[in-house]
């Protein structure tokens, strides 16, 4: 018996109670893809007039200038890198401040910078740069550098994501750089044969963000890194060039939505859809020079868990009121909530032990419409409260998951004549 599924409302959860390990089984189904906006970044955005010294917030800085939050023009010396720094379009953090670690920028405002210092932003090792709006950089070598490792995470709401665009060579790092919830355009006027859109001398790793380059990167190194995890919600545009990795092994694309001219190594393997990748080798290239490469991946999970409720275990309407139909077994559709394979998560019910107690029983099958169920046979008596029935779905499984946790709630035996 097939069931349908209805949303009451939302609730966030991450806490992992007991658990008990549901079996896992494999799942292709590909998201309907958000509008991404490459369209948008055809044309490349002219070069600003040189309009500020680069900002180096390391301690080995020279004197720079920029303006405070009244407008008032400041210096900024290399003693100020331990201290927190509150500009007109940026702050930062010298010093942990709330849940802010030290070594953190974070951009207030959207702002263009041209320089012709060697780096638009220069920071110190391990520093992370937070988005709060669209950020342009041009530099003489590198628009955001630093000899160790660096993060970019964009905050944003409605998967609304920021925009930061690169008009020279764009990140270069020391050790790992790590974008998240972030769009990074890179369209210079020209590149040469020794630049980078981004570099790394360890690993690379992108999630949930949205990577273009222009047509100038066109049979060029657009990424250069020793190792890259490309993971979910990821969105790759770039013209038929090069993904390099130096390593050469130790590299993870997650679940693919939708790939086109993309393939791995020496350029006989194709990436295909509905696939995932470990330790592949090499660098990715286009299978025609000529053409654009575009390469998605699905996101952890498409559907807003909240409270889920099923019709068909809901009786007695005759009475006026609602109870669980004891001793069946209901099964809830799984497809339109997971994106990917179950292999790639770790699956647990949440205090399965006083459930089981109970009479519950859980399982996963995939039906003759090859879509994916999840089974809840309930007890054989009539239960005139709700049963709470909490999942946790946790995406630790792989390299390329993203760490998150997300839980389930499955409401039996509830009226739904608000929800209808």
């Amino acid at each position: 018996m097939k069931h349908r599924l209805f949303k009451c409302g939302r609730l966030s959860g991450m806490l992992l109670g007991a658990a008990a390990l549901l079996a896992m089984v494999p799942l292709m189904s590909v998201p309907a893809l958000a509008e991404e906006p490459g369209a948008a970044y055809a044309a490349a955005s002219a070069p600003a007039a040189s309009n500020s010294d680069g900002m180096n917030f390391t301690p080995t800085a020279n004197y720079w200038n920029y303006y405070d939050e009244s407008g008032v023009r400041k210096q900024f010396s290399p003693d100020d890198a331990g201290w927190n720094i509150t500009a007109r379009d940026w702050k930062w953090y010298g010093k942990a401040e709330g849940d802010i670690q030290p070594n953190t920028l974070e951009i207030l405002n959207g702002f263009d910078l041209y320089t012709t210092d060697e780096c638009a932003i220069k920071l110190p090792a391990g520093s992370t740069v937070i988005f709060h709006a669209d950020v342009r950089l041009e530099s003489k070598v590198n628009c955001i550098y630093s000899d160790g490792s660096i993060t970019l995470k964009g905050v944003s709401e409605n998967n609304d994501r920021h925009t930061l665009t690169f008009g020279s060579a764009g990140i270069s790092s020391g050790l790992d750089v790590t974008v998240e919830n972030l769009n990074l355009k890179t369209d210079p006027e020209s590149v040469e044969s020794y630049e980078y859109a981004i570099e790394a001398k360890k690993n690379l790793r992108l999630q949930d963000c949205y990577f273009y380059a222009g047509d100038e990167w066109k049979g060029k190194n657009v990424v250069m890194c020793s190792t890259y995890n490309i993971s979910r919600g990821v969105s790759i545009d770039i013209p038929g060039s090069y993904f390099a990795s130096i390593s050469g092994y130790g590299n993870y694309i997650a679940n693919i939505a939708d790939v086109s001219n993309v393939t791995y190594g020496g350029g006989n393997s194709e990436i295909k859809i509905g696939e995932s990748y470990e330790n592949k080798t090499s660098y990715l290239r286009p299978a025609d020079d000529s053409a654009r490469m575009e390469l998605i991946t699905n996101t952890f999970w498409t559907a807003d868990y909240g409270k889920y409720i099923y019709e068909e275990a809901i009786s007695d309407t005759d009475r006026g009121i609602y109870s669980t139909l004891g001793g069946k077994t209901y099964s809830i559709e799984l497809s339109d909530l997971m994106s990917t394979d179950f292999f790639e998560y770790e699956c647990a019910i949440v205090d399965a032990d006083s459930l089981n107690s109970k009479g519950y029983t859980f399982s996963l099958n995939n039906g003759p419409d090859n879509l994916w169920y999840l089974n809840v046979t309930v007890p054989n008596k009539e239960l005139l409260s709700n049963t709470n029935v909490y999942i946790d779905f946790s995406d630790t499984e792989y390299a390329f998951g993203t760490g998150e946790t997300k839980r389930l709630h499955l409401i039996i035996g509830e009226s739904l004549t608000s929800s209808k």
